[in-house]
């Protein structure tokens, strides 16, 4: 072997130790980074899963009928407020309707 390989061996098995840690350091970081994507990527499996079958069986429920007192309140009222306008538009053409009349015969 030429002086300069056997220099290089020399300074490889010098560092050899501080080498050898950085690697099993960087592997071990490897293999946490690696468990906790795949624990991730399993609960977002998991959730999908468990997202999908409860669509489903909330899809094959019977609908249950809303009877609280606040959704009857709101629809009745505006239904009342609608009444109520139909009701005034027709008293006002009544009236109009008696005015005009009245104003006729005291014409004539």
């Amino acid at each position: 072997m030429s002086k300069e390989k056997v220099d290089a061996y020399k300074e490889q098995k010098k560092h050899r130790k501080e080498n050898n840690a950085k690697d099993r350091a960087r592997k071990k970081r490897n293999q946490w980074i690696a468990r906790i994507v795949g624990c991730l990527c399993l609960v977002a499996v998991v959730g999908a899963l468990g997202l999908t079958g409860y669509n489903v069986w909330s899809a094959s429920q019977p609908e249950v009928k809303d009877y609280s007192v606040s959704s009857q309140v709101v629809s009745d009222f505006s239904g009342i407020l609608e009444e109520d306008d139909e009701e005034a538009a027709e008293v006002e053409a009544e009236e109009d309707t008696a005015e005009t009349e009245a104003a006729e015969t005291e014409a004539e």
